[in-house]
């Protein structure tokens, strides 16, 4: 059966496809404290550690989270990979943007709308200072489109859920 998680998810690579994103980074951490609007739709837990999840537009999806966290990620059984980390995020998530060598990045800001602008400036700065000296610095885009999409279109489950 396939859950909520896995149908927006596979929504979220046609968006990006449609939109001409290499990947979408949703990048949070402490999100009982403050969580990014999107996560019921991508994740459906609350995260701790500095956590990112990436989908791709070919269909990849990373979460890169805090090692005790991964195990509820992979019951998700949404995500095609899941990478723990132990000491810090950094290393995995540069790793992982080597490895898919995306163009556009979107990441979840927005000047108008607030169910799409869950990324904080502080935890934005962490990220370039993450980025810094890599060909990803310069690649950053807005999300707003993507989740704006992603929240307008209605799978199947969500259908039946309304109903």
């Amino acid at each position: 059966m396939t859950t909520l998680i896995q149908e927006k998810i596979a929504q979220a690579v046609e968006i990006l496809n449609e939109q001409k994103i290499d990947a979408w980074l949703t990048f949070v951490r402490e999100t009982s404290a403050s969580g990014d609007p999107v996560l019921p739709l991508i994740y459906g837990h609350d995260l701790t550690w500095q956590s990112a999840l990436i989908i791709t537009s070919k269909g990849e999806s990373f979460a890169i989270l805090g090692h005790y966290e991964a195990e509820t990620a992979r019951q998700l059984n949404a995500y095609t990979t899941v990478i723990p980390y132990h000491e810090g995020i950094r290393g995995e998530l540069l790793h992982t943007l080597e490895r898919i060598s995306p163009g556009k990045i979107a990441i979840n800001y927005s000047k108008n709308d607030v169910h799409a602008d869950g990324l904080s400036y502080g935890l934005y700065q962490v990220l370039l200072d993450y980025l810094e000296d890599t060909p990803w610095e310069n690649r950053l885009v807005s999300a707003e489109k993507i989740m704006g999409a992603l929240r307008s279109r209605k799978t199947r489950e969500e259908v039946t859920r309304i109903r």
